[in-house]
């Protein structure tokens, strides 16, 4: 499945309450590109029968909308074993067209998930043996990983997530840079300069906003509201030559509609605005 250049992706995680068919129908209806599969209602990756009644649904509802589903996220721990399973893996994804498997560096500590702050060098070298290996499988699918910049992972800063990248240093290896989880552990990250860092290495973004409180933060704010100039970063990645899926995500409480209808006409005016100079 072709992605279209600077295409913009509804990120299934906006309609985490509802099935996949309401999530296609609004894709549709307000102008999106493709969908990123995960967190429907109606959603299952418990095992490969469950994958495959999944994918083949969306199959079913993308040639009814017109919407396409290059984009899907799954947790590759719960599928990492042999190669033959990664490779099964592989092949159901390829068969339904999937060419950007974006997922989260886990790593688990007597149960519980380690962060960047705890995670030690040797502990960053398993992790990048494993995504390697895992990369060498998907080439043959042509088939992306694309590591998202989260909390609660070891990939929480600009600066852990590029020391795995690094370590991995494989084609197939990017980085799914989401803005606002970068902010969450470090507001003074720079935005820009985190761009100018990974510059080739990135192959996915998630956008969303936040207004970042001294008690915490909030979610419920759309795109062009929030604390980080979209304006400014969507520039600074088609300056830097990034071609790929711009991904909007809500992940604040409400009508996920009045967001989605309306963080997609901000963007589009962003890149048209670019586009045209």
């Amino acid at each position: 499945m072709s992605l279209p250049e600077h295409g913009i992706c509804l990120v299934g995680y906006t309609y985490r309450e509802y099935d996949m068919r309401y999530a296609f129908s609004r894709a549709k209806k307000y102008g999106y590109d493709v969908i990123e599969l995960r967190d429907f209602l109606d959603f299952r990756d418990e095992n490969f029968v469950s994958l495959k009644k999944t994918l083949s649904r969306a199959k079913e509802l993308s040639l009814k909308f017109g919407i396409n589903f290059p984009v899907i996220f799954l947790q590759i721990d719960k599928y990492v074993g042999a190669e033959e399973t990664m490779n099964e893996l592989m092949q159901i994804l390829s068969d339904y067209g999937i060419s950007i498997l974006h997922t989260h560096a886990h790593i688990n500590l007597n149960g519980k998930p380690i962060t960047s702050a705890e995670a030690s060098e040797e502990q960053y070298r398993m992790e990048a043996e494993k995504l390697t290996m895992i990369a060498n499988v998907a080439k043959r699918y042509a088939i992306t990983i694309s590591i998202e910049t989260h909390m609660g992972t070891i990939c929480d800063t600009t600066a852990s997530t590029l020391k795995l990248i690094n370590y991995v240093n494989h084609d197939f290896v990017k980085v799914s840079l989401d803005f606002a989880n970068i902010l969450i552990l470090n507001r003074n990250e720079n935005l820009q300069k985190t761009i100018e860092r990974f510059k080739d290495k990135i192959g996915y973004t998630h956008l969303k906003n936040c207004k970042y409180f001294a008690w915490g933060y909030d979610w419920n704010v759309p795109l062009e509201m929030g604390d980080i100039n979209y304006h400014k970063i969507i520039a600074k990645l088609l300056y830097s030559g990034y071609s790929g899926l711009f991904g909007i995500e809500y992940c604040g409480t409400g009508d996920p509609n009045v967001f989605a209808s309306r963080d997609i006409k901000y963007l589009r005016q962003i890149i048209g605005e670019y586009k045209s100079k």
